[in-house]
Formats: structure tokens, sequence, C-alpha cells
């Protein structure tokens, strides 16, 4: 999923031929343009084991940076995006939602917000700056400069971004959370007043729901509860706190067939949240809850919260790194009724549709003690893998494109780690097959240097994957997948133009890959027919062809337009020349003239 992300951010013209078939050229090109200006943050140990191999992994190993809290879980769902036109506007796209980067197919929440930066500063936008500030401080950027500046500028230009066409709310601004010395909790002021409250929440603890409803008035006050039946069942309903809400939970019967759910481990009484995407079956259908929303109705007045704050102890009270997003409006644009319909629309699409009145039993369901034990012992190791540091040594290999990644531990502090009675492990490059590739965890325990051979350019990835097996008598046998990244020692030069090269095997693909790093956008996507030699011609969007231009004025006009070209293509150029299986892939004809270009201007200079 982590690969679709700059397809997402990248131009949708031209990636499909006459026929709707991908191009692919398009799709590497866009993947080679978006991932060097990308930067994703997530929980260290929270990715999930990739359901399929790709041999573009180099693209990420310098996209994707792990944050350790020092208590809780880094949970935000946040994307900032900052877009330039041609006309010189500063454009700015704030997605707020509760949607992970995964396959799942719940249903989740998503607030979209555009906006425009001007010479005055919004207040509005104080506590997204004071976020957006602390991520460019996280230690995992430390060795990555042109990284660390993508998100200090993100923190200083959006402090004059004013976010427009919030319609139907007159009043948006944003909160977030996270661990420190004094736990900075989510302002409540939201709940002043409150007299109607509608929480939707996939995970529960008692003390925070309670701490919600005491928001409302004794006499005259109502609580609408939404949630999954299995955590509506652990609370205690004999508490007077409890007994101002209407519970309801999520029937999937009612929208889709159900997903195929992996068991996966969760920290205890935190509800660090638990990802509901499987790692090898598909989703089908819309499937499960995990929007995260809370409407307050002060009277005629809304207050709309969505984000990744789940109605628990880690959500509000600064245990994890959250951020949220409240609208601020009238009752009949965005109250409770507005959102999950009436009975007199009974007839209508509606949320309410979806869910089923909850009757709270006797007791709590009571926890399996030995199943929970496990649990915990698995995320205990999970973190303990997670804190030490993992160095992969890059080696040429004996063979043409082979590498040899030597993959060795150095656990947090010179400590030891070793796993609980009753879990086994073991560790692969995450960019191949773990069938094949798996090794035992204890020679990564006992911080041996263990090489996998034979590794080609597009599996040369920073990151490692683990396979944790809880197996005890009397528990339910339990598995946890997932990704940790390590620090590379000799990083090949020039590795994302070797995946490039290994990928074009004849000279039309390498000339129309040479197209696409030529253009601008792809509001017109070159193709290099048969027999269109050197010049080749040019189709537009709507699939007409057009003769072009000679390939050499393209060249030197582009590359003077823009000097970055000249490395950029000069890269590609090398890792062909030293690819055995790739270099006779290069025209002798282009590499007469790419030599003029690029000496004629160098020697002209800036």
């Amino acid at each position: 999923m982590l690969m679709l992300m700059p397809l997402a951010l990248s131009s949708k013209d031209g990636f499909c031929d006459e026929d709707g078939r991908p191009n692919f050229l398009a799709l590497l090109d866009s993947i080679r343009r978006t991932a060097s200006k990308m930067v994703v943050f997530c929980q260290r140990g929270r990715v999930l084991l990739p359901k399929s191999l790709s041999k573009l992994n180099p693209f990420l190993n310098h996209s994707l940076f792990e944050i350790s809290p020092p208590r809780g879980s880094f949970h935000p769902k946040t994307w900032l995006l900052h877009f330039g036109t041609e006309e010189g506007d500063e454009l700015y796209r704030l997605i707020c939602t509760s949607r992970n980067v995964t396959s799942s197919k719940s249903w989740d929440t998503m607030i979209v917000l555009d906006g425009e930066r001007y010479e005055e500063e919004s207040e509005d936008n104080r506590q997204l700056v004071d976020y957006l500030s602390w991520l460019s401080k996280q230690d995992c950027l430390r060795d990555e400069p042109e990284k660390e500046a993508i998100v200090r500028s993100f923190s200083r230009e959006i402090r004059n971004v004013w976010f427009s066409d919030i319609n139907p709310a007159r009043e948006c601004y944003f909160d977030y959370t996270k661990p420190d010395a004094r736990n900075k909790p989510l302002d409540l002021e939201w709940l002043d007043s409150v007299r109607r409250l509608l929480v939707i929440s996939p995970f529960l603890t008692q003390e925070q729901v309670e701490a919600l409803a005491e928001h409302l008035p004794d006499n005259g006050g109502e609580g609408i509860l939404v949630s999954s039946i299995d955590a509506l069942k652990t609370l205690d309903w004999s508490s007077d706190a409890l007994r101002k809400y209407s519970a309801f939970y999520w029937d999937d019967e009612l929208t889709s067939e159900p997903e195929v759910i992996q068991e996966e481990i969760e920290t205890p009484e935190e509800s660090e949240e638990r990802d509901n995407d499987s790692m090898d079956a598909e989703p089908t259908q819309l499937s499960g809850l995990h929007a995260k929303l809370y409407i307050a109705e002060a009277g005629d007045n809304v207050a709309f919260v969505t984000g990744s704050a789940n109605a628990t102890n880690a959500g509000f009270r600064g245990h994890n790194v959250e951020f949220v997003t409240i609208l601020k409006g009238k009752r009949k644009n965005l109250g409770i009724d507005a959102i999950l319909g009436t009975d007199e629309d009974a007839g209508n699409f509606q949320l309410r549709n979806f869910l089923l009145e909850f009757e709270p039993p006797d007791k709590p369901t009571p926890v399996d003690e030995e199943q929970q034990r496990m649990n915990m012992d698995l995320e205990s190791a999970r973190r303990a893998l997670g804190k030490g540091e993992i160095v992969i040594t890059v080696q040429k290999g004996e063979q043409s494109r082979s590498f040899d990644l030597a993959v060795k531990f150095n656990p947090s502090e010179g400590k030891a780690v070793s796993l609980p009675d009753g879990i086994e492990g073991q560790f692969w490059p995450a960019s191949l097959a773990r069938k094949t590739r798996g090794v035992p965890l204890t020679a990564f325990l006992n911080k041996e240097e263990v090489t996998f051979s034979g590794i080609g350019p597009g599996d040369i990835s920073k990151f490692v994957a683990f396979e944790l097996l809880g197996k005890r008598e009397g528990v339910k046998e339990t598995r946890a997948g997932f990704v940790l990244g390590g620090r590379f020692e000799g990083e090949p030069e020039g590795l994302e133009e070797m995946v490039v090269a290994s990928l074009l095997d004849k000279p039309e693909k390498f000339y129309e890959y040479l197209w696409f790093l030529l253009l601008k956008n792809y509001v017109s996507v070159p193709s290099i027919m048969p027999g269109g030699g050197f010049f080749g011609t040019w189709k537009s969007g709507h699939g007409k062809r057009f003769p072009a231009t000679p390939l050499f004025e393209d060249l030197l006009s582009r590359c003077v337009e823009d000097p970055s070209l000249v490395n950029d293509i000069d890269g590609l150029v090398q890792a062909f020349k030293n690819d055995d299986q790739a270099k006779e892939i290069i025209p002798v004809e282009f590499l007469r003239v790419w030599k003029e270009i690029k000496n004629g201007l160098t020697e002209a200079g800036p």
C-alpha cells in the first residue's frame, strides 16, 4: 500500500494507453518524482508485512520514517500536501482522517480542507504548526537533511495558510496530543455546555467513556455511543455515567460480506489500535467500524471532531500521539441527526440503517488472562526489537546486478534481548519472500551478522520483516508480523537509477522513459512506436499521434531550462554503462548526443 502513495499524489493523465492498460513507465517515473518529495511518518513496528513484493522498494528507503514515542504510540492519520501552480499560487490540502494506509475496507471518517498562503498568519493553525514543528525534530530525520527541510518548511508555511470552503462549518481548528513530561491531552473546550453527545469509536476504555459522559448534564442530557459489539461488552454498564448513553453497534451484515480480519495483538488498556488488515487475505467489501467521530451539541451550536483519537485513555490523555480536526457550526448542518439520520428518513440511506441497539449484559465480558498475557509478551518482544538498531551492510555480489545484504542487530543500550517462553520468530529482508529467506530469530538476537546473497537492485531495502509466533498450551496460537527499518552502511550510489536500468530492457523503453524525464507533467504522454527510432512520435492524452520534434532539441532545451535534469539523465546513463546486462540497451547514437549536451552545458555553467 505504501507504494500507492506516490502514485496517488501524481497526475493521473497519461498513466494508461488508448486501450486502458497502465503505462508502466509512466507509473515508474511518477514514483521516482514523488517519492523524493514525500515524507511519511509511522509508528515503529506497526508496518504490516507486505502482501506482495515490489522491485521498486528502494524508492521508499528515504521516504518512510519510524517514530518511537517514550510511551504509547504514534497514531495520527493526517496528510498535508503542497501544490504550486504555473501562475505562482501556493495551494495546500490537509486531509484529516481515521484511515490508515492499508488495504482495509473499513468504515472511516475524513475531512479534506483546501487553503492558500497569505501574508497574514492564521491563529486557527497554531496547534497544526506546533505538531509539524514537533515532527521536524524527531530523531528519525537526523540523517536525512533534505526530508527534515521539507517538514520544517511545512511548519513555517502553514502559519500563513487559510483554509477556505469549510461550509457547512463556520470555524475550523486543530488539536493534537503527545506523550511527554506532562502528557499533553486533547483540549475539551468543545464539550462546554454540551447537552447531546455522539461518540463513534471502535476502541473504548471504561475511564474515558465515563469521562466524556460526565460533561452531559444529569437531567436532560443524551449520549449516543457507537462501537463494535465486542468493545461494548467489555464495559461495566452498572456505572452511573454509562447510563447516560444509548449504545449501538455496527452490523456488517447490513452493509456487506464481512472481511477476514487477522488476529493482531494490542497493547493492554491503552488500546493501541489494531489494523483490521490481513497479511494474506484480500479484503472484500466495506466492513468493520474504524471511524472516530465526536459530535457535541450545545443548543443550536455543534462541535464536530474527527481524526485518529479513539475514546480511550491513550486517545484523549496524551499517552499516544494523536491529531484531530474540530469543525464548529449549526446543528442542522453538522448535528447528530444530520449525520446519523432520523426515524422520519428511515427509508433513505443513512447511518442509522447500519446500527443495531446494544443490550448491556449484567457483567462485562471476562478477560482471557492467559491470552492477554500472550499478547503482552508478543508486544513486549516487538517493542524490544524496535528499540534496538538494525544495521544493513550492502556489498557488491559475485554476479552482475547482484548484491549481498548483511543484517545485524544492536540491542538498545547494549542490553541483550531474549524472547519470552513460548514465543519464537524469524526474520528476512522485507523485499524478499519469507518462505525462502526466513532465518530463525535466535541468530538476530545473538548479534550475529546474517548475510542474504544474490540480491537484485530492486530488493535493496532498509526494511527487515519479522514474524513472531506465540505457542502455549491452552492458548490460541497467535502471530504478529511487522516490518522494522534499519540503517544502511554502504548503500550503493545511484541505487534508484540501477533499479530503473534493470527494468528498461529495450532501447524503445529507454527512449520512452527519457521522454518522461523531460516532461514537466503528464498532460501529454510520448510513445515510442515501432520504427520510430531516435525521433519517435507524440501521443496526446486523447490517443491521437503527432510527429515528434527531434529528441536532441528537446533534451537541450529542457536541460537548459532545468539544469537538475542533467544529473538525473546522467545518473541513469551511468547506471546503464555500469550494468553488464543493460549497457547495450542505450544506442551509441544517443550516447554521442548526450556527451555533447552534457559537455556543452557543463562548460557554459549556471
